[in-house]
């Protein structure tokens, strides 16, 4: 169980992260291809880590059998 909210906590500092990183490469710019480009790929990043953060939490509801009811 330890484990699990390690990795969960993990997964949302990754998220955090990739949020600041967006956050950060939206001040002060001008929009060129190359950073509209950049900017995709970090929300590709951050959906991916939500996703799977998702995921992680239903197994564990799988496992402890909470099924959100």
């Amino acid at each position: 169980m330890l484990r699990v909210e390690i990795h969960l906590q993990k997964q949302l500092v990754k998220i955090h992260n990739g949020v600041r990183k967006f956050q950060t490469q939206l001040i002060d710019v001008k929009p060129t291809p190359e950073l509209i480009e950049r900017l995709k790929e970090i929300m590709t990043e951050v959906e991916i880590s939500i996703n799977n953060l998702k995921e992680e939490e239903r197994r564990e509801d799988m496992q402890t059998g909470d099924h959100g009811l």
